[in-house]
């Protein structure tokens, strides 16, 4: 995926080092972007794809909730507080804590599927295999 940017949000706690050597020797600095702690979380929810939690330390994360708000669909690990809630509401997608394989699959599919240009094709061809009219050029409508 050439043009996803992933941003890293929240408090250092130690490991943006390991991060940001992680992202050189992976050489993908150029497409990830620390933002430490966010002041205003929610002007960032508008502008993601999905949001990621994959915490097993919170007793109950707000985060997540307020990402659902603000219409970002959210991929949280089944071992934090959240993630039995979001579950059970059916309000984004549960991975086991490291499960890497399994995280990376919901992301591409939620970066996949659910993008609003996928969803706008779904709709087009929805709409055309319901009523199609002669005198319309379709074609138009894909480009």
């Amino acid at each position: 995926m050439p043009n996803v940017q992933l941003r890293i949000a929240g408090s250092d706690d130690g490991y943006k080092k390991t991060l940001v050597n992680l992202c050189h020797n992976l050489q993908i600095e150029d497409k990830v972007e620390f933002l430490d702690f966010v002041k205003d979380d929610i002007s960032e929810y508008k502008y993601s794809d999905v949001l990621v939690y994959p915490s097993m330390a919170e007793i109950f994360g707000l985060v997540p909730f307020e990402a659902i708000l603000s219409g970002t669909p959210v991929i949280v690990t089944d071992d934090c507080g959240c993630g039995e809630i979001i579950q059970e509401i059916d309000a984004g997608c549960l991975v086991h804590y490291g499960d890497v394989m399994g995280l990376a699959n919901q992301i591409e599919y939620i970066m996949t599927h659910l993008s609003w240009e996928t969803i706008g094709k779904k709709y087009v061809q929805e709409y055309e295999s319901q009523i199609m009219y002669p005198e319309i050029n379709y074609d138009i409508l894909h480009k």
